[in-house]
């Protein structure tokens, strides 16, 4: 699991919240998945070579199979707090509520592959019943994730993934349709199992029946539940649990994000900008990708962050305009405008001179503009940043040239 958990490392995001930690590590779910399924598939194979014991146990049916699949459910479960485990240390940990919802939506997949294995078991004998769990379990995940019909995903759970970045949460649909499919066609599989193990002697034509129904039944009303869901399982965040300090800018955090020191250079920074006459908005926001709002600035923001991260993205928070209209040329100047603007204004941010802004990568025409617009006046430089941010906004308003 920590293997696979190199493969999508956090780039680029703050990733502290337990929604993201606990969502990502759905990505390992194989892992634990393949536990329970084989495990119970082995259980399976020890009670059918007791086929005849089953049908004359005294003990309840019901107690016969749950003895037979605790103990693989339940490493399926500890596997999987193990790869919650690996990817918070990957990430520094994690913040905020604990979204059990969530958690209760693995816990009923895994109790769903636990019965899949179980199913697998009671049909043949462990030299093909352990292979075909694993298969059957591994088939299931890849290839619901793979398919272009999204209330499939939602349905097997493994879109829990794709949740959530810190102004997002589960959506409540997501969590609903795995977690139906999930209980129900475990119940579903079981049944027939039963039966083929003779834990339900006498009564194998009405289980299986009754199993069979179950497992159509909760594809059903998953994927009723899943119907019309995006691919993906995150939708927004209540922006009413946001913590505003006010001032003469104000800095909109989430609680999990909350820290003094970025509050006070959030405000700081956007005050100097505006200070110098560039009329960018005093609302700050904690946004991962909202669309684009002239009234706020939307900050990617977490605890901790470096002056560098913060005037980074507070001064690249300007619309990206592509304007069907404009020839290849003004597309170009537009593009290279914003760039210069954010250049300044992140030097700005940062008190610094323009010359002291990276530009590690940069093509050669931002690198001319930034440096002719050093050469400039300060008066000079706000006018045309300020006919900059004008282009981007208004698509009638034509880029300014070199300075």
């Amino acid at each position: 699991m920590w293997i696979v958990a190199q493969f999508s490392p956090p780039i680029g995001v703050p990733p502290q919240t337990w929604t993201w930690v606990i969502g990502h590590s759905v990505l390992l779910v194989l892992v634990p998945a393949a536990v329970s399924a084989t495990g119970a598939a082995l259980e399976a194979a020890r009670l059918r070579t007791r086929r005849q014991e089953n049908a004359v146990n005294v003990r309840s049916s019901a107690s016969i199979v749950w003895n037979a699949i605790w103990p693989s459910y339940l490493c399926g479960l500890v596997a999987q707090l193990i790869a919650i485990g690996i990817v918070a240390l990957s990430t520094t940990g994690g913040a905020g509520r604990i979204p059990w919802g969530m958690l209760g939506a693995i816990g009923a997949m895994l109790l769903f592959h636990t019965t899949l294995g179980f199913f697998m078991g009671s049909l043949v004998r462990p030299i093909f019943g352990v292979p075909a769990a694993l298969a059957m379990s591994y088939i299931w995940l890849g290839f619901t994730g793979t398919v272009p019909y999204f209330e499939l995903r939602h349905l097997a759970g493994l879109v829990l993934e794709t949740c959530c970045y810190y102004d997002q949460q589960p959506r409540p649909a997501s969590l609903a349709s795995v977690t139906v499919f999930s209980i129900l066609a475990a119940i579903g599989l079981v049944l027939p199992a039963s039966a083929a193990l003779r834990i339900v002697a006498g009564r194998t034509v009405l289980a299986a029946s009754v199993g069979a129904a179950l497992v159509v039944g909760a594809f059903g009303a998953g994927l009723v539940v899943a119907n019309g869901l995006p691919p993906s399982a995150a939708e927004p965040r209540d922006r009413g649990e946001l913590v505003c300090t006010d001032g003469e800018v104000t800095v909109c955090l989430f609680p999990e994000q909350q820290d003094p020191v970025v509050v006070a250079r959030t405000q700081e920074m956007v005050t100097r900008v505006r200070d110098q006459g560039v009329m960018i908005p005093a609302r700050v926001e904690a946004s991962s990708g909202a669309e684009y709002d002239r009234d706020r600035i939307r900050l990617r923001a977490f605890a901790g962050m470096s002056d560098q991260q913060l005037a980074g993205s507070l001064a690249s928070d300007l619309p990206e305009t592509i304007c069907d209209g404009d020839p290849v040329e003004v597309a170009i100047e537009r593009d290279l405008a914003r760039s210069t603007a954010v250049v300044w204004m992140q030097a700005t941010m940062l008190g610094v001179d323009l010359s002291e802004v990276p530009l590690n990568g940069a093509e050669p025409g931002l690198t001319a503009r930034v440096g002719a617009l050093g050469a400039e006046s300060e008066a000079s430089r706000v006018a045309w940043v300020n006919e900059a941010i004008a282009s981007l906004r208004d698509c009638a308003t034509t880029p300014p040239g070199l300075p």
